[in-house]
């Protein structure tokens, strides 16, 4: 006799096990869960497809060569330009070795070399009036005005203060943030922080952005001896205490005294992260978070920190809606994430322990880099891995991962290849890795922006009967039938043409054996264009103990799994 099961299993998240030999690897690529009932004693969850990409612009010289690829966007909002749609935000990016501001008509304009290390760069803006954005590349912070319209804009370099300790040498800054009107910034293989004074830059002493203006002074005391300027005293004597006209006094330019020293550990700073009214100092084995007080002269105070937790790749590190979060470092490996606020620290990757197992097996994590967005009450942060080919998405909403990848020029799967997103001019922009594009999240296309097809695919666990054999007689997958956007084409004489996406095709690949090796792909059509009741079947599918199931789609249409039913036969002991 027959029996028909429900496989909630179809709408799990991705989570792949150790023990590969006995237990499935879940995996989710390009789809991610979505709770649509949730009660206190039941939830329902279906699989949504991520959404296509339409290119918006791309960036080319002029003999029409793209700049490179995108290493960081950004967006102004507190001193836009006034010319600019009555002062309303507006998107800046980092292509190859340049920053470009770039308008809601997709016109732009070249503001001048960042130089180019291939590295993600950092933004900070200073706010108040005028304010201006900063931007950090190889060791260096540069800023332009924010109201300077295009032809008076000018990228520059900012003096950055001396390394405390040292009479000349410069501090050599990867990371810069804002907070409450400063910039701050790390100074690499030490561990003290730096930030400028309020409001700066600001377009009036930008070279002393860093710097602390101080008077000291000279005389001659009533016993006879002198005090000279270099003996920097810098406060005024009593009036009792020196000859009378003998009092001289210089003002002098200080680039070592807006610095903190993040003692709680002996490690260096590998970065620093702002969010809401408090800075994330990261050290590659520790963790220091540090709030904003009303003081000008010690603005910041400690009061969270750890030493079980640090971050070593700072590009991993960004803020997700008031949470810093990034790839961790710790005394025992590099292969976890965590989230930070004002006062917690928690592992995010927790639920995953299969992604904190990848991560310890990959050989190259310092090119990693993340970004964020929110969409539709789903809440993303993504990480890349470029050189493993590999990007990460934890859904804060579902406390989920996923798999996101796009076909890359040999239509092999790749990374991600839309980066740092942003929220603008009413979209969610990101650009291209490894291109000159922007690009913004497009739900009317299944499509990358490069026309590539995005395989969306869902591997099970494994099903089983007491680990007894069972007869498979048919799958069926409830899902979104017969919502194709495309109609069938025909040509001049009314013959049917060969119409990608007019009837989607699923694929599906059985395994018995847990998970180990996968059968032959069998097909079934999702139905055309309004045939919503068309049902995603395949019969007489085999024998087997541990069962797991993967299907796919990969044509220009929206896949929504909302559950399975087997239909399957006891074969007994």
């Amino acid at each position: 006799m027959s029996s028909e099961v429900i496989l909630n299993s179809f709408t799990g998240g991705t989570s792949k096990y150790k023990d590969a030999g006995f237990i499935s690897n879940e995996e989710c690529i390009n789809q991610f869960q979505e709770t649509v009932v949730e009660t206190d004693t039941y939830t329902n969850k279906i699989l949504r497809s991520i959404e296509g990409s339409t290119l918006a612009l791309t960036l080319v010289n002029n003999l029409s060569v793209e700049y490179g690829g995108c290493r960081g966007l950004y967006v102004a909002k507190t001193s836009p330009l006034s010319s600019h749609e009555e002062g309303g935000e507006l998107l800046y990016g980092v292509f190859g070795e340049y920053l470009f501001r770039i308008y809601s008509d997709y016109s732009y304009f070249k503001l001048g070399s960042v130089s180019n290390n291939d590295e993600p760069v950092d933004f900070a803006e200073t706010g108040g009036a005028p304010a201006f954005l900063c931007i950090c590349s190889n060791y260096q912070v540069l800023s332009v005005g924010l109201e300077d319209e295009d032809s008076l804009a000018t990228l520059e370099y900012l003096p950055l203060p001396i390394r405390t300790g040292t009479t000349d040498t410069s501090i050599r800054p990867t990371t810069i943030c804002n907070l409450n009107y400063r910039i701050i910034c790390n100074d690499y293989q030490h561990d003290y922080f730096y930030y400028s004074n309020l409001g700066k830059p600001n377009g009036v002493d930008n070279e002393h952005a860093f710097y602390v203006l101080k008077t000291r002074y000279k005389y001659t005391k009533n016993d006879g001896s002198f005090v000279t300027y270099d003996d920097n005293q810098y406060y005024a004597p009593s009036e009792d205490s020196y000859v009378e006209g003998t009092l001289e006094s210089e003002e002098q330019w200080f680039g070592a005294l807006c610095f903190q020293k993040a003692e709680f550990a002996s490690d260096i700073i590998t970065g620093i992260r702002s969010a809401d009214d408090y800075l994330a100092i990261l050290g590659t084995a520790s963790l220091q978070i540090y709030v904003w007080q009303d003081n000008e002269y010690n603005p910041f105070i400690t009061t969270t920190k750890t030493t079980e937790v640090g971050c070593k790749y700072i590009k991993s590190a960004v803020n997700v809606g008031g949470k810093i979060v990034f790839l961790a470092s710790s005394k025992t490996g590099e292969n976890a994430v965590y989230s930070v606020d004002a006062s917690s620290v928690t592992r995010i990757s927790k639920s995953a322990p299969w992604l904190e197992n990848t991560l310890s097996r990959m050989s190259v994590k310092s090119d990693s880099f993340a970004y964020s967005y929110t969409k539709d009450g789903h809440q993303f942060y993504i990480i890349s891995f470029p050189t493993e080919n590999k990007t990460y998405c934890y859904d804060f909403s579902e406390d989920e991962w996923h798999l996101r990848s796009t076909r890359n020029s040999k239509n092999i799967l790749s990374i991600w290849y839309p980066s740092f997103a942003v929220r603008c001019y009413g979209k969610i922009y990101l650009a291209s890795y490894y291109e000159s594009k922007l690009l913004y999240l497009d739900e009317n296309k299944c499509t990358d922006y490069n026309g590539k097809m995005i395989q969306r695919e869902r591997t099970t666990g494994i099903t089983i009967n007491n680990f007894n054999n069972v007869i498979i007689r048919s799958l069926e997958l409830i899902c979104n039938s017969g919502t194709t956007p495309i109609l069938q084409t025909y040509d001049s004489e009314g013959k049917p043409l060969s119409t990608e996406g007019y009837n989607p095709t699923v694929m599906l690949q059985i395994s018995f054996d847990g998970g180990q090796t996968w059968g032959t792909e069998r097909w079934s059509k999702l139905g055309r264009q309004g045939q919503y009741d068309y049902r995603v079947r395949w019969n007489n599918l085999g024998v087997g103990r541990k069962v797991a199931f993967r299907v796919s789609v990969t044509d220009p249409c929206p896949w929504i799994i909302a559950t399975a039913k087997l239909t399957y036969t006891k074969c007994g002991k």
